[in-house]
């Protein structure tokens, strides 16, 4: 009869807090720029116009955390030097750079108020693209076999779902255009974290390891945070809310779920070793990297938020006054 000892070695987290703030910033991001779609098919133009804001302040900012986790540049440049469309980060080479690319120029046109037969080709692409990203977000974690937490199919589902919310509740807390707009954001918000909180509920009942990390090792993390703050919350809320507090309320919760969640199952599920036989600590919310990742990310947001104002207010007024100064000064 023998016996086998098992030893875990302490090691560095592979995904970093930078990894939890790229994930959050891409996911709403792209849900703003649906948002805007939706908004702009059953509302208008006008309607839609803070939801495409708000896309575009998120994907200028998405690539700053997502460079920070990377480190090296070569690390993703490598990507375009060949075909491997069997790699799922291969395909997220290219979907990030097509959906932030036409968000932002997407936004440039609508501001100006020109090019109308391009700018729609560009929302098109916009709302494209963003669909690949958020299928390749929850594919490059899904396929993580070494991680059972994440090899699973409640993960990329839940994470789907509350991108779907934060974008949403980032749109509602910046503002709705009117009282219209603000009731299809509501249901929006509604049915994202009430479907997010369903699955999360069944995927506790059908993964044990799931269930271990919200029962035992991070209870408040996962079910006080994201089920009762980040889903149940601004669902209630945008359901039985009323007035602009109770919606900017509702998102602002809907964005914390979905900050809570991936920090709770990016860190969780790395803090849990691979043979079981211990757990590593997760790194604390005042640890130095969690706290450079939060203050780049939301330095990032607010210089991306100060750059989109200054084209709405300063540069797109500017630039359609230049074409009718010619013709009334050549008059004059």
């Amino acid at each position: 009869m023998t016996g086998i000892d098992l030893i875990s070695v302490d090691q560095a987290f592979a995904w970093r807090p930078w990894a939890v703030a790229y994930f959050l910033v891409i996911g709403a991001a792209v849900a703003a720029a649906l948002a805007e779609e939706a908004l702009r098919l059953l509302r208008g133009p006008a309607a839609a116009r803070p939801a495409l804001r708000v896309a575009a302040v998120l994907a200028l900012s998405a690539p700053l955390p997502l460079l920070a986790d990377l480190h090296q540049p070569a690390r993703f440049l490598n990507f375009y030097l060949g075909a491997a469309p069997r790699s799922v980060m291969w395909w997220g080479a290219w979907l990030l750079p097509a959906f932030v690319a036409t968000t932002l120029m997407a936004t440039v046109a609508d501001t100006l108020g020109r090019w109308a037969g391009p700018a729609r080709l560009l929302r098109l692409g916009m709302a494209a693209s963003g669909l690949g990203v958020l299928a390749y977000t929850a594919g490059e974690t899904a396929i993580v076999a070494a991680r059972p937490l994440w090899h699973n199919a409640g993960f990329p589902v839940v994470l789907t779902l509350t991108a779907l919310a934060s974008g949403v509740g980032a749109v509602l807390i910046a503002g709705a255009a009117d009282r219209a707009a603000a009731r299809l954001l509501r249901m929006a918000l509604a049915g994202s974290a009430g479907a997010g909180l369903v699955a999360l509920g069944l995927w506790l009942l059908a993964d044990p390891d799931m269930a271990r990390l919200a029962l035992s090792e991070m209870p408040v993390a996962v079910l006080g945070h994201v089920a009762g703050l980040g889903l149940a919350l601004p669902a209630l809320l945008a359901l039985f809310g009323r007035g602009a507090v109770s919606a900017r309320l509702a998102g602002a919760a809907a964005v914390w779920g979905a900050l809570a969640f991936r920090w709770a199952l990016f860190t969780g599920a790395q803090a849990q070793s691979r043979v079981e036989t211990a757990s590593y600590l997760p790194p604390a919310l005042t640890d130095p990297a969690t706290l450079q990742s939060v203050t780049g990310t939301a330095g990032m947001i607010a210089l991306a938020a100060v750059l989109v104002a200054v084209l709405d207010l300063y540069l797109a007024p500017a630039l359609r006054r230049g074409p009718q100064a010619g013709p009334r000064a050549g008059k004059a």
